[in-house]
């Protein structure tokens, strides 16, 4: 399978098989109006439950992370040359600290000078100036850059990884040419879900995967956390509720999470996440709810399982 070339909060790559399995067959309009990472999306593409799919509507509100995809639909070479342009401009030293002995006597000062102008590669990536006069592809490359070298992949909601940074190498960009060929059914808006969800079937099929409740004040997403603080929960759920198609979501498990779709199809489930926040009360714990408007888990299933016992 092909997987996303971006890593993000609360992917959900681990468990992509599972949640394939548990969505409905014969979908014709798919949507996903929390893009993100496009790990299940990119899933559902290479699924045969997208055979009889006619449309692929996803969105993200984050404008530089539309941007990043839409660019690597039109032209992932254009964004692989500015990937490179940018990073060995500010990061000349990088290839050699990597490639040095560490006990090298010269090791910790090509070292310390390596981290230094990644420090000021992300201190450029960071100053609202710097994204008003690039174009399309431009941004993508600093995006790319920025998602894989920030802390936990936060990107700009993050800080500068050492180890993502010097675990980087703007060579290895052949899995982004792979998910460009795959991506190119995807309809990419940089709207809410307000608009990504209008205008359902009853063959249509929304997957969600809105910002945590319980992480807002981590702020994992957009720009220092903008897309996520003082997200619009009930909203979502007064929407999700009103839906003429099915649905699913997955959501941090948590007392509002259960009240907001109290009445709703609720599991719960786990994923074994490896970011967590700068701080040690943000990390993510992994206990998410499955939600939906129809059943995940047939009684049948289980009488299955009762006759092998």
């Amino acid at each position: 399978m092909i997987y996303s070339c971006l890593s993000y909060p609360g992917a959900k790559r681990k468990v992509i098989n599972e949640l394939l399995e548990i969505m409905p067959d014969g979908i014709t309009d798919w949507r996903e109006p929390f893009f993100g990472g496009g790990s299940v999306s990119i899933g559902f593409l290479q699924s045969p439950k997208a055979n009889d799919c006619k449309r692929f509507l996803v969105g993200d509100l984050y404008t530089e992370l539309w941007a990043f995809w839409v660019a690597i639909q039109k032209d992932p070479k254009q964004v692989e040359q500015y990937v490179k342009e940018y990073f060995y401009k500010f990061c000349p030293t990088h290839d050699r600290a990597v490639a040095l002995d560490p006990r090298a006597d010269e090791y910790t000062h090509v070292y310390e000078q390596a981290i230094l102008e990644g420090k000021n590669f992300w201190n450029w990536s960071q100053q609202d100036d710097t994204i008003k006069d690039m174009n399309l592809y431009q941004r993508a490359a600093r995006f790319y850059i920025v998602n894989h070298v920030s802390f936990s992949s936060m990107s700009d909601s993050g800080s500068l990884s050492k180890d993502g940074f010097m675990g980087f190498s703007p060579d290895k960009f052949s899995n982004v040419y792979y998910v460009s060929k795959l991506i190119q059914p995807l309809e990419i808006v940089n709207e809410s879900f307000t608009e990504t969800m209008k205008n359902v079937t009853d063959t249509s099929f929304v997957f969600l995967d809105p910002p945590y409740i319980a992480q807002e004040k981590s702020g994992l997403y957009g720009k220092k956390g903008n897309t996520h603080k003082g997200f619009p929960h009930q909203e979502l759920a007064d929407m999700c509720k009103e839906l003429k198609c099915k649905w699913l979501m997955t959501i941090d498990d948590s007392i509002a999470a259960r009240k907001l779709y109290d009445g709703c199809n609720i599991e719960r489930f786990f994923i074994q996440y490896t970011m967590a926040g700068k701080r040690a009360e943000d990390a993510l714990a992994g206990e998410e709810l499955l939600i939906s408007n129809y059943e995940l888990y047939p009684e049948e299933s289980f009488e299955e399982l009762d006759n092998l016992i």
